[in-house]
């Protein structure tokens, strides 16, 4: 994929308030979506509880409706800029806690870290970080 031309002329948006962007950002803890206790099995193949890949889904496709974000199944997304730096700090570490659980519900054994790359639309990396995925699952 092109990194430049992530987004389609067509799906370009323009914000009416910094305010809804962190709203939505910040929905995603709001939810109790990474919440879910466990400890890490040690043998056999596991996924991550049903219900907290079905809520992050929600979350991220809500989002997905409100702000341009592209996201896939493995840790790598591209959002508009001005919608990234729209959000507080903490609303994004929040976005990229659901991107890297996300990554690890599309797998039957998810890995105990998941690498996260948060792009604009211009291809520049926004965010880079590494999450423990267990961790976010219980909401630590």
């Amino acid at each position: 994929m092109d990194k430049r031309h992530a987004f389609p002329t067509s799906r370009r948006r323009a914000f009416s308030s910094c305010a809804l962007l962190v709203t939505l950002a910040a929905s995603v803890a709001g939810c109790d979506l990474l919440k879910g206790g466990g400890e890490v099995p040690e043998e056999g193949p596991v996924r991550l509880p049903a219900e907290t890949c079905a809520q992050v889904e929600v979350t991220l496709r809500d989002l997905q409706t409100k702000v341009m974000i592209d996201f896939g199944a493995t840790g790598e997304s591209t959002i508009e800029q001005s919608a990234w730096q729209a959000m507080g700090r903490r609303s994004r570490d929040e976005v990229v806690t659901a991107l890297a659980v996300k990554a690890a519900c599309e797998v039957e054994r998810p890995p105990a870290e998941q690498a996260v790359t948060v792009r604009n639309e211009a291809g520049d990396v926004l965010a880079e970080r590494t999450v423990q995925v267990w961790d976010a699952q219980r909401g630590e």
